[in-house]
């Protein structure tokens, strides 16, 4: 059962954060580059705390790692295109003196495990992060080769397919509507008494406020 202490925090281990980067990946993909809202976010946070259980996370703690994320992609590819460094491609890792490191991490403090690890997932960050990724366009500089292709996203092993597991955008779209209302629902029937009358009216038109927002057709 997830918990709320006191002076603790949510900690992210590899499997937490690719399974978020995936369903960023494909929520983004499935509606058109729009972000998720603070209610999707706290959908996912609750799918979260029971899949992994421990302290419990929450739409802010989804929020604030897809900022942080951010920044460190941000600083992955300035690694990427400043010049002067070297390149480990075993270890998908710059190599520099140590003098260097320190003045990067000084203004990029979310990279500081980028010299030894180097960035994982980073085909999921690219789709998520890259502005001109859906436009096709390259966001990384000509000429450059450190763990990216061609067309400026990142390098695929020979082999792998590339191809992304998504969900087809209206079964997505259903599936969290359908959440929102139901906890809509739930929240109403614990604030109201059977004595509103105009209580279900109120709440369905709720409702279709809550699917328009989420971008989610409405047949008459």
């Amino acid at each position: 059962m997830p918990r709320k202490a006191s002076g603790e925090s949510y900690v992210w281990d590899h499997a937490k954060e690719k399974l978020f980067l995936e369903k960023l990946d494909d929520y983004l993909a499935s509606r058109g580059r729009k972000q998720p809202t603070s209610s999707i976010l706290e959908l996912w946070a609750s799918e979260f705390n029971t899949r992994f259980g421990g302290v419990a996370a929450y739409g802010s703690t989804l929020y604030q790692k897809k900022e942080r994320m951010k920044k460190i992609y941000r600083g992955w590819k300035i690694l990427q295109t400043r010049t002067g460094l070297g390149y480990d491609p075993v270890t998908d890792t710059v190599v520099c003196s140590d003098e260097t490191w320190h003045n990067f991490v000084k203004d990029n403090k979310e990279c500081t495990h980028l010299r030894y690890e180097g960035l994982r997932n980073k085909e999921l960050y690219y789709n998520i992060f890259e502005k001109n990724h859906a436009a096709g366009a390259s966001g990384f500089g000509s000429g450059n080769t450190r763990g990216v292709n061609d067309e400026g996203g990142p390098s695929r092993s020979r082999g792998s397919t590339g191809k992304r597991k998504q969900r087809e955008a209206t079964d997505e779209m259903t599936y969290y509507a359908m959440q929102e209302i139901a906890n809509h629902f739930r929240g109403r029937s614990q604030s109201t008494t059977g004595s509103d009358q105009n209580s279900h009216i109120d709440a369905i038109l709720d409702c279709m406020n809550i699917m328009k927002e989420m971008g989610i057709p409405q047949y008459q």
